[in-house]
């Protein structure tokens, strides 16, 4: 589990939260120091809710996590996007999901971060969602000055099309100047095109993400779980 404020930050031991330790104290302490944000796998919920499918949580657990956030005024951010972040990829009936990880903060950072969210996000290739912290939601960032600096992007030699404007501009009258600047301006238009039918993919299986881990937990439900995680990008 990683702990930062600023450009400062510590690792902590992933380990079961079991009562107020020696070394839930020195963590309280080193929180109380700073405006801080917690983010990762704390192993456990908060109530019920948090879990599905399998036994319930002994409510023992539950109740020593709550008095660790609480004991080290820790604030749980809350979340966007699917209800689960983990899930134990066996098939039914023994098919679990819980929120074991999470965001959160201390009064200070969230203060001055007033307008962050927290979204979860699939992660294909791990049994846990991935957390993103937005602090500034709302706010689009733009590159200064009128003219954008030209970007080849990796991943548009994976389609067809990329070889074919390349192809076409090049052999096209002018000079390298000439064909550099027409070739730039072609792919920049045509690389936002591919950004958006990809954001529009992403968002979409996302969607059936959310969808199927918050359904009923059914042998079909589980494949087209599976199936949908490992189409989704990073």
């Amino acid at each position: 589990m990683r702990i930062g404020g600023g450009s400062r930050g510590f690792m902590v031991s992933q380990t079961r939260v079991s009562g107020l330790s020696f070394g839930i104290s020195y963590l309280a302490y080193m929180i109380s120091q700073h405006a801080l944000v917690i983010a990762g796998d704390f192993n456990e919920i908060l109530e019920q809710s948090e879990k599905k499918g399998g036994p319930l949580r002994a409510e023992w657990q539950i109740r020593n996590f709550w008095n660790c956030l609480t004991y080290c005024e820790l604030h749980d951010m809350g979340f966007l996007g699917s209800p689960y972040t983990w899930c134990n990829n066996q098939r039914e009936p023994l098919t679990m999901y819980e929120r074991l990880d999470r965001v959160c903060s201390t009064a200070a950072w969230a203060q001055a971060f007033s307008e962050a969210q927290v979204r979860h996000l699939p992660s294909p290739n791990s049994v846990h969602s991935a957390l993103l912290i937005e602090l500034r939601p709302t706010i689009k960032w733009e590159p200064s000055g009128s003219r954008r600096c030209f970007r080849f992007e990796a991943a548009w030699v994976q389609k067809s099309r990329c070889e074919d404007i390349i192809t076409k501009d090049w052999d096209r009258p002018g000079s390298l100047e000439e064909k550099l600047e027409c070739l730039g301006a072609r792919l920049s238009v045509w690389g936002r095109l591919v950004l958006r039918e990809t954001k529009d993919r992403i968002a979409r299986l996302e969607q059936e993400l959310v969808s199927l881990k918050g359904g009923a937990l059914t042998a079909a439900n589980h494949t087209r779980l599976y199936e949908t995680e490992r189409n989704t990008p990073n």
